[in-house]
């Protein structure tokens, strides 16, 4: 997120009025000094101009010019994240949440990892940190592993809270204050960035708005924080209405399933195109090298894909 900066004024100097007559003519006298002088360098260095570094030097017809070398200079291009990652120092990605994201991080961690220059290990974490326990486990593996993108993807568990209720006028800023900010300093904190993804719809409308406030304060907590971003799941995965669906066209034209029989959770197809605005973040932010064909990988296919049944062809 690009912010602008602040404009810069210049202040004006303050004038001294008094005594201009006075100085008025030696003004005049200095003016006329000057250009003295100037008409009497001219007239001694015509044959020898001053150049701006770099450029030749006019001679006469028929005299080669003189030789002018000017230093290669090289410069490093780091990436927006801050480094550039090799296969001997990774990237190191952390994906957490709660069973949808389970279906997702397989397919991000193939991408990446078999580019060689990325780590990336999945965390079960069913809601954000709450309490002094949970803290203590997030910041020991924040401490152990130092990663330096966390991607979070959660919802359900986060509804069940018993102070959720986005229609009390005091839920978001209590939200922000005691849970948001709090867990996000904590991972930005360690040195991390921090990529959310939005929920995307589900067949109960009710639900479906429930996920749309929780979205809303994700998006804000990306705005208000330059180390967090954010991606909108409903983007990829919602239907052309931007209501839930289970079923989406493929690029080909060929319909594919998209969300599994519980219409929560994803199949491969959703979580290819649901990694696919994460890998892109990685690339983007680091460089990195992804693996060839990620989307065709074993995590495609039973029996890594547990309960195939809820992912019938269409």
């Amino acid at each position: 997120m690009i912010r602008s900066q602040p404009d810069m004024k210049l202040a004006r100097p303050a004038t001294n009025m008094g005594g201009v007559q006075r100085r008025r003519w030696l003004l005049v006298f200095l003016s006329v000094a000057l250009a003295t002088l100037v008409a009497s360098s001219c007239a001694t260095d015509v044959e020898m101009p001053a150049t701006a570094k770099g450029t030749a030097v006019p001679t006469a017809e028929g005299t080669a010019p003189p030789t002018t070398t000017v230093p290669v200079t090289t410069t490093s291009s780091v990436p927006p994240g801050g480094r550039q990652p090799t296969a001997t120092d990774k990237l190191r990605v952390v994906m957490a949440g709660d069973s949808v994201m389970n279906g997702l991080a397989p397919a991000v961690a193939t991408a990446l990892n078999e580019g060689g220059e990325s780590e990336v290990v999945f965390e079960l974490a069913p809601s954000i940190v709450r309490d002094a326990g949970s803290r203590v486990l997030w910041q020991r593996r924040l401490d152990e592993f130092a990663p330096d993108l966390v991607v979070m993807l959660i919802g359900t568990w986060e509804k069940r809270d018993p102070n959720f209720n986005p229609g009390d006028p005091a839920w978001a800023a209590n939200y922000q204050e005691q849970v948001l900010d709090p867990f996000a300093a904590m991972i930005t904190d360690a040195g991390a960035r921090l990529l959310w993804i939005g929920m995307p719809a589900v067949p109960t409308d009710s639900d479906t708005l429930q996920f749309v406030a929780l979205n809303s304060q994700f998006e804000a907590l990306a705005d208000r924080d330059d180390a967090v971003d954010y991606v909108e799941g409903g983007e990829y995965l919602n239907g052309p209405d931007g209501g839930w669906t289970d079923v989406l066209a493929r690029a080909d034209g060929i319909p594919e399933r998209v969300r599994r029989t519980d219409g929560l959770h994803l199949c491969p197809g959703g979580s290819e195109r649901l990694a696919t605005p994460v890998i892109q973040y990685a690339q983007e932010q680091w460089n990195v090298a992804v693996g060839g064909n990620w989307q065709n990988a074993p995590w495609r296919v039973p029996p890594t894909l547990d309960k195939p049944e809820e992912c019938p062809p269409v």
